[in-house]
């Protein structure tokens, strides 16, 4: 194996747990409870203490509509956190989660 080949996993691996550990930290103490329909049936996400979601519903549908929902919402988190890494920006939302 190159030598590139290992920075460039260790640095994807180091990123990975880089928006993993920010996520628990910016996240500590939320739990929220979502409440969503899909065609006519219901489904509840629910999180853990460790931001674990949970899901309950009246169809099958349903829960993958829930489960659809609670995967956008996480890409779209980290999407932003991204963003913010690479502009240089992440102080901002850092600062701003700790005076909260």
């Amino acid at each position: 194996m190159s030598i590139s080949i290992v920075r460039h996993g260790l640095a994807c691996a180091f990123l990975a747990v880089f928006v993993v550990l920010i996520r628990i930290f910016l996240l500590r103490g939320e739990q929220p409870t979502y409440h969503l329909s899909y065609q006519g049936h219901s489904a509840t996400v629910e999180y853990d203490e460790n931001h674990v979601p949970f899901m309950r519903g009246s169809s099958d549908p349903a829960i993958f509509y829930a489960l659809g929902y609670v995967e956008a919402s996480d890409r779209l988190w980290q999407m932003d956190l991204l963003r913010h890494i690479a502009s240089g920006t992440l102080s901002e939302v850092i600062s701003c989660a700790r005076k909260a």
